[in-house]
């Protein structure tokens, strides 16, 4: 009688230790394990003989079961604990674009912007041909929003 090793998995009749194989990604196998188990959603086993599944990191999720690998949340979402099954959607006036540039958790718009959705707008007005920012209660001509407004704010 062999004692299964841990990674890998025994069908019925296996003549080794290493029985049927390595257990595949996006599964586990404990020691003694006769068919490889899914890795439970909010977590990946990434690798050929996985033995325990590994929590997705904050800013990622995986939101099935055997899952080989975890996903970044998408913009306008946030995953800020471990092991999430989905990412949470930014609350109006945050806003959060890639885990890269903005981190994990939602952020307040910088002042003179706004946000309905996964992205901060310029509050601007466009008055004749000149482009003007709002900024805290002051009317500041924006030389850069020219090009960014592509059609002016309404209140």
């Amino acid at each position: 009688m062999y004692t299964y090793k841990a990674g890998f998995f025994c069908e019925a009749a296996s003549i080794s230790a290493k029985g049927s194989g390595p257990c595949p990604p996006g599964f586990v196998c404990p020691k003694g394990t006769s068919n490889p188990r899914p890795s439970p959603k909010g977590h990946f086993a990434q690798y050929f003989g996985t033995v325990e599944a590994a929590a997705c990191l904050p800013g990622f999720y995986s939101p099935t079961i055997q899952s080989a690998q975890c996903y970044p949340c998408p913009p306008g979402t946030s995953c800020e604990v471990e092991g999430l099954v989905s990412a949470s959607i930014c609350p109006p006036g945050t806003y959060r674009s890639v885990h890269e540039d903005d981190g994990v958790p939602c952020v307040a718009c910088p002042q003179g912007t706004w946000s309905k959705q996964w992205q901060c707008m310029l509050r601007a007005l466009i008055l004749g041909s000149v482009c003007v920012c709002m900024l805290k209660w002051l009317l500041l001509t924006c030389y850069f929003c020219l090009s960014s407004v592509v059609s002016p704010f309404a209140a």
